[in-house]
């Protein structure tokens, strides 16, 4: 079962697979559109408006990444894909500098556990005499 966000996701795919040119859709292996009917949310009421371009769209992160998974799995060229892993190289470096420049303690203090134990009943009670025989001294 997946989880209600990919299945909302699936729906929205599955509006904006509607309006796809067919020579794209007939790239798309028939299992995964069968994957995309019999998992997506049917009472998730969406609106795309088939006017207004696809990166205007207001859609879910979910239906954008599996998107984007057609697009680099069926759609792209070669040039286009490397051209996409540049790019998320490129940003995954920023986010490495952004962090390498800040000055952040890394040490977390030692923190060692602390033993616990446990004494059945009749420890206890024995404990509990003697206890109190040393407190009469």
């Amino acid at each position: 079962m997946l989880d209600k966000n990919y299945q909302k996701a699936l729906k929205e795919v599955d509006e904006v697979l509607k309006y796809t040119d067919s020579n794209l859709l007939e790239k798309i292996p028939n299992k995964f559109i069968n994957f995309i009917h019999e998992n997506m949310d049917n009472s998730y009421i969406i609106n795309i408006n088939p006017n207004v371009k696809l990166n205007e769209q207001i859609l879910l992160p979910e239906t954008e990444n599996i998107l984007t998974l057609i697009y680099l799995s069926y759609w792209a060229t070669n040039e286009e894909k490397e051209e996409y892993y540049n790019n998320q190289k490129v940003k995954v470096k920023s986010y490495d500098e952004i962090f390498k420049n800040k000055n952040v303690n890394n040490t977390i203090p030692n923190k060692e556990l602390t033993i616990i134990k446990k004494e059945n009943i009749v420890t206890k009670f024995i404990n509990w005499i003697k206890n109190i025989f040393t407190k009469a001294t």
